[in-house]
């Protein structure tokens, strides 16, 4: 069985907590779709370093109950930490379980919650089902995700900027377009009231694209691997870019969608 620090997709807790500072408007829009109110019991699938479960602590109050899910338990590990330095781990509690099979009973939560998360997930479908399950009825699912087709980059080499953009599209991530998809999957899974907000999120300098779009770390070796540019290009590229920050031109976006819906009461 694989690991989750093996498994496709994976990313490590340094990566999530910086780009959580930088999609923390992303996230705001997931939790005003979650409809919280004090006394709530809550989960976050894929809950990572405790990006969120603090925050919903806050929002669910004392009386209520967060429960942060992941897979990978150092995840787990680092949050239950935060949550006791942030004095909230009587609110909070983080457990390591597959998103495809969640052991709590149906009807459970009052609101489900995940980020960025589906796209990496070998069954998204199985997911949104089990987070289905244990909402209770009139209770709120929203889920938040990015379309890697949407990256754009300003560049001089516009042709190789649309082979870099395919591969985003095709090997960004296991899902790579799941974003754009999500509205649909929750229609599909029986959900009322569904809604789904677009989010683009812009970046002024190279530094930043090229960690949080993994430009050399996963695109490059994806893409070369599937043919979609060669290394030469790969480097006129980049040495573009990197030239055009040097002058204070710098620029590039990609987008995010945030989906919700209530389960039928």
């Amino acid at each position: 069985m694989a690991t989750p620090q093996n498994s496709y997709g994976y990313v490590d807790t340094t990566y999530l907590n910086l780009t959580a500072d930088q999609l923390r408007f992303f996230k705001q829009i997931t939790y005003d779709k979650m409809h919280l109110q004090p006394g709530q019991q809550v989960l976050d699938l894929g809950c990572g370093p405790a990006s969120d479960t603090i925050v919903l602590a806050k929002l669910v109050g004392e009386t209520g109950k967060v429960v942060g899910v992941d897979y990978d338990p150092a995840m787990i590990a680092a949050a239950q930490q935060k949550a006791e330095e942030a004095g909230v781990s009587s609110i909070v509690t983080h457990e390591v379980h597959d998103a495809a099979h969640l052991p709590y009973a149906d009807n459970t939560f009052d609101s489900c919650r995940s980020e960025r998360v589906f796209q990496h997930l070998p069954d998204p479908e199985k997911a949104l089902t089990e987070l289905v399950r244990v909402t209770k009825p009139g209770g709120w699912i929203a889920i938040a995700d990015a379309d890697w087709g949407s990256v754009v980059w300003y560049s001089s080499l516009p042709e190789i900027e649309a082979k870099v953009k395919k591969a985003y599209t095709d090997k960004g991530a296991q899902h790579p377009i799941i974003g754009r998809q999500l509205h649909h999957m929750l229609r599909r899974a029986g959900l009322e009231s569904v809604s789904a907000t677009p989010a683009t999120l812009g970046m002024n300098n190279y530094e930043t694209a090229n960690f949080v779009a993994s430009l050399h770390s996963k695109l490059k070796p994806r893409g070369l691997e599937g043919g979609y540019f060669t290394e030469e290009e790969f480097d006129l590229f980049v040495n573009d870019l990197k030239q055009l920050d040097a002058q204070g031109l710098f620029f590039a976006y990609m987008c995010g969608i945030a989906a919700a819906g209530q389960k039928p009461a």
